[in-house]
């Protein structure tokens, strides 16, 4: 494989190329571990890639890694509390269910370019502030926009550091993909 991608505009790192084709990641990696780097390289290259097809919910809970992009008009929503973030998530479920209700409607091969015209990406950094408080709706939302996403071009990514026991959000993660970061990464 290729290391990068190449196009007249110039070049995108494969790594987050394929990254962006998940439709839920989870991202562990203890401070300076290169969390920030990887949140950042998937927003440049869905931004690169095709600027747009592409939105962005943002929750922020750390109030550190995400705050630079939360005037982009890419942004459809940007959050830093619990409150928020609950709320934008059930947003983010209502419109996932509306595009599959959509899709379910209208058959044929042009359906999904006509009902999905742009790749949603849901950005979860510090995801276990998320679940301090309202855990069980935090984790219902997650888990139904995850498990209901491929068919609405929407994309989960979830970001967090590691913990000694594994919780029910990393097992479940663990059967899609999940990224353990324990080395210092410095970029492209």
């Amino acid at each position: 494989m290729a290391k990068y991608w190449k196009t007249p505009g110039g070049i995108a790192y494969n790594l987050y190329l394929d990254m962006l084709e998940q439709t839920d990641l989870l991202v562990m990696g203890f401070a300076n571990h290169g969390r920030v780097n990887v949140a950042e390289g998937l927003i440049h290259t869905a931004l690169f890639k095709s600027p747009e097809r592409v939105q962005f919910v943002l929750l922020n809970m750390s109030h550190n890694l995400m705050g630079a992009y939360k005037d982009l008009p890419h942004v459809i929503a940007y959050e830093e509390t619990e409150e928020g973030a609950v709320s934008a998530l059930k947003e983010v479920l209502e419109l996932v269910e509306r595009r599959q209700k959509k899709a379910s409607v209208k058959r044929g091969p042009e359906s999904d370019r006509e009902c999905h015209d742009s790749h949603i990406y849901v950005f979860v950094e510090e995801y276990r502030g998320l679940f301090v408080s309202r855990k069980k709706e935090a984790w219902h939302y997650m888990r139904l926009i995850a498990g209901n996403s491929s068919s609405a071009n929407t994309h989960l990514f979830a970001f967090g550091a590691p913990n000694d026991r594994i919780s029910d959000v990393e097992k479940w993660f663990s059967s899609s993909m999940m990224l353990k970061l324990n080395i210092a990464y410095n970029g492209i």
